[in-house]
């Protein structure tokens, strides 16, 4: 294994999303019980202008990156219509996925609460991709 620092990024491009979107096929190929995701419908469910979430709601998705190999992702979101009604600065994060590494996991967090504070949120609570639904 790689043994540099994970260091987090958010996802820009095309070419990120792909690489956002198979962080879990990486993570759980040898798991026979793993059934994948639609690939289709995870790009749609992560675009703005397909996503009806996006009405109400911001977010950025983040890769967690050791070296040049993707080991994690992360969004970090803020649902306005979750902010009208409970009025508490909560944020939320969701997506999250990677090995079983604590520099990862921290680091994957850390990234969401850094994106959630600068936006206003005092609170962060998940995994909400990106509901609870």
């Amino acid at each position: 294994m790689d043994n540099s620092p994970v260091k987090v990024r958010p996802v820009l491009s095309k070419e990120d999303r792909k690489k956002f979107l198979a962080v879990p096929f990486d993570i759980y190929k040898d798991d026979r019980n793993w059934v994948p995701q639609l690939n289709l419908e995870r790009l749609l469910h992560i675009t703005t202008s397909t996503n009806p979430y996006f009405r109400h709601a911001e977010a950025q998705l983040f890769i967690a990156e050791r070296g040049t190999q993707v080991v994690g992702r992360i969004s970090a979101q803020i649902d306005r219509l979750y902010l009208e009604r409970y009025q508490d600065s909560t944020g939320h994060f969701g997506f999250i996925e990677a090995p079983d590494d604590k520099e990862t996991f921290t680091a994957l967090l850390a990234m969401a609460e850094s994106w959630l504070k600068s936006r206003g949120m005092t609170r962060i609570r998940g995994p909400f991709s990106f509901s609870i639904n």
